[in-house]
Formats: C-alpha cells, structure tokens, sequence
C-alpha cells in the first residue's frame, strides 16, 4: 500500500536510533521520550505461537533498554492487527483502531464556503507555536510543561525531516484558533495531520478552513492520494467523511502507558 510506504519513510526519517528484531524494529528519539509517536516497536508480523506475549517482551527489552516509561507497538497490517488485538488487550494492553481515509481523486468538490465563512492561510512553526502550546496543555494526558516542550519538539523534528506545510485559520492576522500540517511525500502522496482547534475557537468552521487549505495546497501541487488517520471510535471519523474522505484501510496501536 502506498500510504503504508510513505509513513515508513518519514517513521524512518524521523527516527534517531533503529534497532531491529525479527518481527520487526525499534524507532527511537530518547531525547524525546515522553512523545511516543516518536518511541515506538514497529511490527511487521508475529510470531505463530504466543505471538502478543513474545512481542510484548520485544518491547519490553526494547523500549527498556531505551530508557523508556511506555510500551507502544503499532501494526500496519488490518488483519495482524485484529488477530493481536484481543491477545494484548487480555495482557493489559490499551487497543487503538485507527481508520486511513483518503479523498479519491474524482470525489464531489466541496462546496464553496459561504461569503463569510473563515479562511487559512500557510503559516510557519513559529507563528503556530503559542496556539500548539495551548492546545496541548487543553489535552488531559499532557500534566506539566516538560511534556508540552517535549511534543513541540515532535513538530520541530518533523518540520526538519519532512516536507511540511502548516495552515492556520483564521488567515485575517489576529491570533491563530486552529491550525493543521500536511506533509509531501516524494511520489506524489500528502497527508493531512495534526488537525487541532482551541475551545473558544470551535464551532465556527475554523477546523474546516484548515482542511480546506491543505486540500487546496495538496490540489495545486497536483498530488494525486491525499489521506489522514482517524480514531475509528471518534467523532472526526464523521467529520472527514463530510468532506470526501472515505476509509480505505485500518492500522493499529497497543500501548501500555508508564507508571
């Protein structure tokens, strides 16, 4: 799959040390260890017996020697993925079903915008950076700032290692509400990502601005597979599909969060 291609190469790109094992590799950023985005087991297949409890070890071994509090392993293949599920689930694993949407090529335009609904406009890390900080800090499981700095280092990592564009609305220059990041991959794939829109903001068709902007952006660029991924449980799912996006493929991560 395509997709799963693209994000190997920026998961690739992004990582600092890789260390492989048979079913699979290590990622790791340990300077960055509270994002686990960053700090994760990759698991391409399993073993046939025992396979949850003897990859649940790899990441032990793994992401201990890391020097890591969590244990995350992710899994693009749908159906390794389901048949994992409850085995790690049983182990006291957290399950994460998420959805990759795409918007196909010959979709329906979207709708213009009425004459007074918000626009975008590109905007660079720094100038977003106030806004993430705050959207951040609203998430629960962010406690304390050395967690925010953390995961505004994922964005600075990001920015240097992929081709990234960031929008924000609104685009008339007062502060930024809501914002968004599409990464460009080399054979002509994008990825909207990072969709975020702080409390006071919502409502107001800010969140479509953003989307709107990089699908304009990804469009003249003449990138031919635009997709994201959605929790498969939450209410964005809903959302993207009113805006062409339609699920074509799942993946899947366990997480065991750190004491």
């Amino acid at each position: 799959m395509r997709i799963d291609a693209a994000l190997r190469r920026r998961e690739d790109r992004r990582a600092e040390h890789i260390v492989t094992f048979p079913w699979g590799a290590a990622l790791l950023v340990e300077r960055l260890p509270r994002v686990w985005d960053l700090n994760f087991v990759r698991v391409d297949a399993a073993p046939r017996r025992h396979g949850a409890a003897r990859l649940a070890a790899e990441a032990e071994r793994l992401m201990g020697a890391a020097g890591l509090a969590h244990r995350k392993l992710t899994v693009a293949d749908d159906a390794l993925g389901e048949r994992l599920a409850p085995e790690l689930a049983a182990l006291g694993w957290s399950v994460e079903s998420l959805v990759v949407m795409t918007r196909p090529p010959d979709a329906a335009p979207l709708p213009a915008p009425d004459a007074d609904a918000p626009v975008a406009r590109e905007a660079s890390l720094d100038e977003l950076r106030p806004l993430l900080g705050r959207v951040l800090r609203s998430m629960p499981q962010v406690r304390d700032e050395e967690t925010v700095r953390q995961l505004l280092g994922e964005s600075e990592l990001t920015g240097r290692v992929a081709d990234t564009r960031r929008f924000a609305a609104p685009g008339d220059g007062s502060d930024p509400l809501s914002a968004c990041r599409l990464h460009r991959d080399v054979e002509g794939i994008a990825e909207i990502d990072d969709v975020g829109t702080l409390e006071e903001g919502r409502g107001r068709g800010l969140g479509n601005a953003v989307v709107r902007a990089a699908l304009g952006a990804a469009r003249e660029e003449r990138r031919e597979l635009v997709f994201l991924i959605a929790d498969a449980h939450d209410w964005p799912r809903a959302w993207y599909r009113r805006l062409g996006f339609v699920p074509v493929g799942r993946r899947w991560a366990f997480v065991r969060s750190g004491t």
